[in-house]
């Protein structure tokens, strides 16, 4: 006669419950720990990898069409309500000089302010508000900016425009122009407007992932704040509101305001909370992407946590780049 036996599973002990659950709280530590930086590294690179891109692309679209365009970064603010942070940008290009109708010189000056008020005939159904292609990738209606330029007679100085009218355009009265009377003031196409780069309407505007900078405003010299990380080119004078442009020409050199630089550094970060309070050049896996300006190479590098010279890796002429 067979017996048939019962076989029993043993339970787990309490000893080995023990152990599996401080394995599991060792491994969510280690989660907790490391995730977030890991997180924080990939989003930079990410971020940096995006801007390198559209650097690129609005390079080989200034030589596509033969027209300068680059890309504008619009400001935030920061925690100090400083405009010092871009976490959106926008593809921008040249128009061609505006030069319609005529100027007929300056019939008076501001009685407070001594600014001069130009004036300008057009043809029928035509002024400065008139929808025109200048060839900047929309057809938006062409309006002077603060910023743009007046050029009177083919030469001489270039007059800065602060407001715009239909027909008329206001100069400060420290770029005096021309008397009405002056020889050749009512001769055609005697003047010509010389437009800053405008936004291409056709294009979306480019987000950085969430958290990421590009912060212009971090210092090196945490005490007196006195040094800038980044070194942007400015549009327009060092006042409120300026914006901040990367322009390429044709040739693939940088122009405007930014040639005065031989290298621009733009200073990707994490602005994520757990890095907001940290004073460290390093904090928010901070990364460097730049360009020289006389060919418009592209690059990245690591900063150095060297308050002296954070950009010693990217002046290194052999590093590579796009």
């Amino acid at each position: 006669m067979t017996t048939k036996r019962t076989s029993r599973r043993r339970g787990y002990t309490l000893i080995e419950l023990l152990v599996v659950i401080g394995i599991i709280a060792f491994v969510a530590a280690l989660t907790a720990l490391f995730f977030p930086g890991f997180q924080s590294r990939s989003r930079v690179e990410s971020g940096v990898s995006s801007i390198s891109g559209w650097l690129l692309i609005a390079r080989q679209q200034a030589r596509r069409d033969q027209r300068p365009t680059g890309l504008r970064f619009i400001l935030s603010r920061d925690n100090n309500s400083q405009l010092t942070l871009c976490t959106e940008m926008r593809y921008i290009q040249q128009p061609d000089d505006f030069s319609v109708g005529q100027y007929t010189g300056y019939p008076e000056r501001f009685a407070d302010t001594d600014d001069y008020q130009a004036q300008f005939t057009f043809p029928a159904g035509i002024n400065f508000r008139t929808p025109l292609d200048l060839g900047a990738g929309s057809n938006d209606p062409f309006a002077v900016q603060d910023g743009d330029y007046l050029e009177v007679f083919g030469g001489g100085s270039l007059h800065r425009i602060q407001v715009s009218g239909a027909t008329t355009l206001t100069i400060p009265a420290t770029s005096p122009l021309p008397a009405p009377d002056s020889p050749g003031a009512v001769a055609p196409g005697n003047y010509r407007i010389i437009p800053q780069p405008r936004v291409i309407s056709s294009e979306p505007p480019l987000q950085l992932p969430q958290g990421v900078v590009i912060d212009f405003g971090f210092n090196a010299n945490f005490d007196s704040g006195a040094t800038r990380l980044s070194n942007p080119p400015r549009r327009g004078d060092a006042v409120v509101g300026a914006q901040f442009e990367i322009l390429f020409a044709p040739s693939g050199a940088v122009v405007g305001k930014a040639t005065r630089l031989s290298q621009i550094f733009l200073w990707v970060r994490d602005d994520s909370k757990q890095t907001q309070q940290s004073t460290s050049l390093l904090r928010g896996n901070a990364t460097l992407v730049t360009v020289q300006t006389r060919t418009g190479f592209i690059a990245t590098h690591p900063v150095v946590d060297d308050s002296a010279d954070p950009y010693r890796l990217a002046r290194d002429s052999k590093s590579s780049g796009m």
